[in-house]
């Protein structure tokens, strides 16, 4: 593969949470482990909700750390538990760019890791860049509800926002709505970036040529109101009667019990349980159609992994979705909260079975448009913070438009 560099020698500060060395499972991880095989080297931090640091090496050019940290509803308990961990990632992270020579940090995010790795650029000079993953501002309102403390705590967001975004390197956002609010506070580098998808992984498994003799449409995500499960429950009547379907679901969550008494209701839901990341691409075998009937989203990865896999979507036209779905090519875009919409959408795969196999093959195809160039690019980009005259790939990073991003040239 072009675009490697031996000269960056990168720290990724990830949100993920890893208690057990035995099951490090998730898309940061990944994609770390993907970057160490291509950059001078890695260095993987996350977080543990126990009272100790855990280490291991996983090569010459990989090393994984997870701090303590905890995060409960208390705000006072996690306010404390974050000054904490804040101070053990920054020691941790002062003494292995010293071990490892690191020369660049990424955050994830603005408030768990870019804080300590804005503090440690102050303190070792090295550059940071931030990695805006979500809405944290979201996070505390539906964590701690619309009150005066959550608006306290979301204003200070927005001041810590203020102050990192013009003194990092470079604000990368996976959704158009944080690519927008970091252009409100600046940066040398604003940029859009896709969702790393790991190919080698996720992929499908060869052409069909029979349509399917059942179609299983599926559902991963949290199970929570927001996510559209209540819709998609209302769309199953309406499917067409006579033509043989399942609908298989994934995932943890609030709504656990409620989807339990649907499924014994009801011999065409089937819940299947919540699996790891290592674990998914085995689920996704198992169906023929994926759907998302979210009422909000951002740049969701089940979609991009489940095009991956061959699988074509039926999702709310909510978020960056519209720029990751092609209505009518990779699946069906319906509207938000629209069961009639959905069952039609889904009906449409039970009448047309050969749908499956089209639309599977375009979604597949065009996540490589989406995220196939993700590792070049994010090379080219560190390259051009480490040597910023020499790195000739590194002005598209610049105010870059979200649909660019998302599609191919003629599409």
């Amino acid at each position: 593969m072009s675009g490697v560099s031996r000269a960056v020698r990168l720290c990724v500060l990830s949100q993920m949470r890893v208690d057990d060395l035995r099951r490090i499972d998730g898309n940061g991880f990944a994609e770390a482990m993907e970057l160490s095989k291509r950059l001078g080297l890695v260095a993987f931090v996350c977080f543990n909700n126990g009272r100790r640091t855990i280490a291991r090496r996983f090569s010459d050019t990989f090393f994984f750390y997870s701090v303590p940290l905890r995060v409960s509803n208390s705000v006072i308990h996690t306010m404390l538990s974050y000054v904490r961990g804040v101070a053990e990632t920054i020691g941790l992270l002062i003494c292995i760019t010293r071990r490892h020579a690191l020369n660049l940090l990424r955050a994830e995010n603005v408030v768990l890791c870019g804080v300590p790795a804005f503090l440690v650029s102050l303190s070792t000079g090295i550059p940071f860049g931030l990695m805006l993953l979500g809405s944290e501002e979201g996070v505390i309102r539906i964590r701690y509800g619309q009150n005066l403390i959550s608006g306290i705590l979301s204003q200070l967001v927005r001041v810590i926002k203020r102050t990192l975004f013009p003194r990092s390197e470079f604000v990368l956002a996976v959704s158009s709505r944080e690519l927008m609010d970091a252009k409100t506070h600046g940066s040398v580098r604003i940029g859009s970036t896709p969702v790393f998808v790991d190919f080698g992984r996720f992929r499908g498994g060869g052409v069909v040529t029979v349509p399917p003799r059942i179609v299983r449409f599926l559902y991963v995500g949290r199970l929570e109101s927001e996510k559209g499960l209540g819709v998609l429950f209302s769309a199953i009547p309406h499917l067409p009667s006579g033509l043989p379907y399942e609908v298989l679901v994934v995932g943890k969550g609030t709504l656990l019990d409620k989807v339990r008494r649907i499924e014994s209701a009801h011999s065409s839901i089937k819940y299947l349980g919540f699996f790891g990341y290592s674990e998914m691409p085995n689920v996704y075998a198992e169906a023929e159609v994926f759907v998302l009937p979210s009422f909000t989203e951002g740049t969701p990865a089940v979609v991009l992994e489940a095009m991956a896999c061959g699988l074509p979507v039926v999702a709310s036209s909510v978020g960056d979705i519209p720029l990751m779905i092609r209505d009518g090519v990779d699946g069906f875009l319906v509207p938000p909260g629209d069961s009639s919409a959905l069952a039609q959408a889904m009906g449409r795969f039970l009448e047309k079975p050969d749908l499956v196999e089209t639309m599977g093959e375009s979604a597949r195809l065009h996540v490589r448009v989406i995220s196939g160039e993700y590792l070049r690019r994010h090379i080219s980009l560190y390259e051009s913070v480490l040597c910023p005259r020499g790195c000739r790939d590194a002005s598209h990073w610049r105010d870059e438009s979200r649909n660019d991003a998302f599609r191919a040239k003629g599409s």
